[in-house]
């Protein structure tokens, strides 16, 4: 949003901004492991539990979890396209949200 209000396209936004956040990602990930590199090892018990979780087990809603990807999937194109279809991207953005606020059981 703050590169359509600048006149950019989402490519256009990736393309000036890409490198820089490339770059700032390496130096993070190395202060972070001069910083907790050693601390942060896992011995063969915890890694062991953690091998046997399933993951459907923790999906408590199939139908909404398959919409939710769906939608994520349909914001992030409509972002790439949003120039191209010449709408902004906060129309995007607003499409993707809930409209009905209800309980998820």
């Amino acid at each position: 949003m703050i590169g359509s209000a600048a006149g950019f396209t989402f490519f256009d936004f990736i393309v000036y901004d890409a490198p820089v956040v490339v770059v700032i990602l390496a130096i993070i990930i190395g202060i972070f492991y001069v910083m907790f590199g050693r601390k942060m090892n896992v011995g063969d018990q915890q890694r062991a539990k953690i091998m046997e979780l399933v993951e459907t087990d923790y999906i408590k809603n199939p139908r909404l979890f398959k919409i939710s990807i769906a939608m994520i999937c349909l914001v992030v194109i409509g972002f790439m396209l949003h120039g191209t279809l010449g709408i902004e991207s906060s129309v995007v953005a607003m499409t993707g949200r809930r409209r009905h606020p209800r309980r998820i059981a």
